[in-house]
Parts: C-alpha cells; sequence; structure tokens
C-alpha cells in the first residue's frame, strides 16, 4: 500500500471515529491555543496530519459561551441580549427564553 492509500485510509477511520462522537458533524480542534469549530471531514485531515488536536471539555465550554456572549452582544432584541448576558455571568450557561 502506497503512502498515499495509508494517508487516505487513516482519514476515513478517523472520520468514522468523530462521527460515532459527534453527530452533528462539527467539532472543535484545537492548535496553538486556538480553538476553532471545524466539520468533521476536515477535523480527521487535521488530527491525521497532528497539526491539532481536539478540544477539551473546558476548552469546548470557553468556546461556547464567548460564542454565546458574542450573539448577546450583536442581537437586535435587546430584552433577549441582557437575558443571555446575565445567564453567562451567573454561571447559568446560555439562557433561552
Amino acid at each position: 500500500m502506497s503512502k498515499f492509500e495509508t494517508y487516505y485510509k487513516e482519514i476515513r477511520q478517523r472520520r468514522a471515529e468523530l462521527s460515532g462522537r459527534f453527530p452533528e458533524d462539527a467539532c472543535l480542534v484545537v492548535a496553538a491555543g486556538c480553538v476553532t469549530e471545524v466539520t468533521l471531514d476536515i477535523a480527521a485531515r487535521l488530527l491525521t496530519e497532528s497539526s491539532h488536536s481536539l478540544a477539551s471539555d473546558e476548552q469546548a465550554r470557553v468556546f461556547r459561551e464567548a460564542q454565546a456572549l458574542t450573539r448577546a452582544r450583536t442581537s437586535t432584541d435587546p430584552i433577549a441580549s441582557a437575558r443571555l448576558q446575565f445567564g453567562l455571568l451567573v454561571g447559568k450557561g446560555e439562557q433561552r427564553p
């Protein structure tokens, strides 16, 4: 088996493993402390190349909270925005009306 075939076989295997763990077809990966959300196809390639690693639960929580805060700050509904920001401040995570 050539290097080319082995490389793509590893990517397909990694993709299959990830699809069982992340049914929403996306996951968070980390490189140099930067967390990024990518599709499972891209994640499989990045993980196979060892350029990235999967985000820890703590890194994923911080990323999701930052995303929620950004949505709250850019929301056009001031009450929903305040409700979301308050929920993040008191540690209850993302609050939905």
